[in-house]
């Protein structure tokens, strides 16, 4: 349902299965909500909206794009990010189940 990719600069958590516009507005609602994030920054287009988000000493960006769908992308790779965007997933994936 969603996988790490690394990239030169950063490192990218794709939701394979939650990719519309609609599933943004529920993401962005978990992690306000339920996980507490709080977004610092919004932009939205008429085909994609990128979110920064902030939580527990980590800055993200939550992104849509009608073709690549939704994702979450961290600036640095680390083995700490990767155990974050992982405890992230699981916490998403959780509350999209349940709602």
């Amino acid at each position: 349902m969603s996988r790490i990719i690394k990239h030169n600069q950063g490192m990218e958590l794709e939701f394979e299965d939650i990719n519309t516009w609609e599933d943004f507005e529920l993401i962005a609602n978990i992690l306000e909500n339920k996980v507490h994030a709080v977004a610092s920054k919004k932009l939205d287009g008429p085909y994609s909206r990128y979110w920064n988000f902030n939580f527990k000493n980590h800055s993200f960006e939550l992104r849509h794009d009608d073709f690549e769908g939704n994702s979450i992308k961290v600036n640095e790779r680390s083995d700490a990010n990767i155990l974050f965007l992982d405890d992230l997933a699981n916490k998403i994936i959780i509350e999209y189940k349940n709602h």
